[in-house]
């Protein structure tokens, strides 16, 4: 008998908050999600104030998750003057386009090296600290900012380097 309360008791509770849920979900009042953001941002704050290594890891996956959505969003010859370009075909155009769509897709060639250091650098460390486990968690944690630092500075220095795909033979002769 109880566990039949309870059961019903927990299908009521269930089927309020999915109403609730469906009754938030539809309100579309700027001042409602203004307000709901502070709270997250109130939240979110607090959080950090507790626990600030979560925190930093948090902001970390937050700076490449960032970095993600640039790459790949943007330098990809996906506006409209890129594609109008790439329609008109680069030898018609003049000097300053051609450079610029160079700049597009060396900037390109840049994100896609950054991300890809970062990730290679994130899963060697990751079995790299399965084997030293004795060393500090500071330790490991500077040492993977300066692997980082030094990967992201080598990219950086390799500036004119040319990617491999994404340039066609006549553009090696402007840049």
């Amino acid at each position: 008998m109880k566990q039949r309360d309870h059961v019903t008791q927990m299908r009521s509770l269930l089927f309020r908050h999915v109403m609730k849920q469906k009754r938030i979900k539809k309100i579309k009042s700027k001042n409602y999600h203004r307000l709901k953001n502070k709270d997250k941002l109130k939240v979110e704050s607090a959080e950090m104030l507790m626990d600030p290594e979560a925190a930093k890891e948090e902001a970390r996956k937050q700076e490449f998750k960032r970095a993600e959505e640039r790459m790949t969003l943007k330098h990809k010859n996906k506006s409209k003057w890129a594609r109008r370009i790439l329609e008109g075909g680069l030898n018609a155009q003049d000097e300053g386009t051609r450079a610029a769509m160079a700049e597009q897709l060396h900037r390109h060639a840049l994100l896609t090296r950054k991300i890809d250091t970062v990730k290679d650098s994130s899963s060697s460390s990751d079995s790299s600290s399965d084997d030293n486990d004795e060393g500090s968690d500071e330790d490991r944690a500077s040492e993977l900012l300066g692997k980082a630092k030094d990967k992201t500075l080598k990219v950086l220095e390799d500036d004119e380097e040319l990617p491999n795909s994404g340039i066609f033979p006549f553009m090696l002769f402007s840049v």
